[in-house]
């Protein structure tokens, strides 16, 4: 299982523009990567949209790829602009390459069940810094585990981690998030859920009111004694 540090997280939740000006010398030639960011992925892997917003044209979408030759929909990126990059002149779109030297972090994606799915859970020790956008609820989260549970693919992090909606109130929507196995394996990673279209269905039966065209999103845990909990706002497009 891979594990991120509290600091390395809390660093890069947001867009992070980076250059390594003892790499670079006085050749552009030579840059590592021009900026690192969470990025959704589409189209195959060819584009993908920043979490900051800026629109980006992925040159070399080989790089992104599983081992089964599938794309993740979510992942964090080491990125290298074709042409020359001013960190203090932004632009809202470039093509990029990903930085081979730093291989693409992909975000567990984990589809929200029902409520009864879920026979039994255990505490979740933290819920922190979450942010949303781009269709993702991105949650960041420390809990101790199974060590003993196998995770061979992406397709496996539900053997770990499930949420549900919870109940829907004016503009806020309250997920739990109910961590499935009890161990000794403190575990730090940050999970993205889906959620445009709960979302979407909720707006359209009535059941939230966006304000001022956002939604609010509460998570806790799903398990009975913890009082663990964060949230954050999702502005709608």
């Amino acid at each position: 299982m891979k594990k991120l540090s509290l600091s390395f997280l809390a660093a890069i939740v947001m867009f992070v523009a980076a250059t390594f000006t003892s790499c670079l010398g006085d050749s552009n030639d030579s840059r590592v990567y021009d900026f690192s960011t969470y990025m959704t992925v589409e189209s195959n892997g060819t584009y993908a949209v920043a979490d900051n917003g800026m629109n980006l044209t992925i040159m070399n979408p080989s790089a992104l790829q599983r081992k089964d030759g599938t794309t993740p929909s979510r992942v964090f990126a080491y990125c290298l602009v074709d042409g020359e990059f001013d960190v203090n002149n932004m632009k809202s779109a470039y093509n990029v390459k990903i930085a081979t030297e730093y291989t693409p972090s992909e975000i567990p994606t984990v589809a929200l069940s029902k409520a009864e799915d879920i026979e039994k859970c255990y505490s979740v020790s933290r819920i922190y810094d979450m942010w949303a956008c781009n269709g993702y609820l991105n949650v960041p989260i420390i809990a101790k585990v199974d060590p003993n549970v196998k995770i061979d693919s992406w397709k496996d992090w539900n053997k770990l981690f499930q949420a549900y909606s919870e109940r829907a109130e004016n503009d806020t929507i309250y997920l739990r998030l109910a961590n499935l196995t009890e161990g000794s394996y403190n575990y730090e990673d940050i999970f993205s859920f889906p959620i445009n279209t709960l979302l979407t269905q909720l707006i359209q039966t009535h059941q939230i009111t966006p304000k001022d065209g956002k939604i609010s999103i509460v998570v806790s845990s799903a398990y009975k004694d913890d009082n663990v909990k964060a949230s954050c706002t999702y502005e709608l497009n």
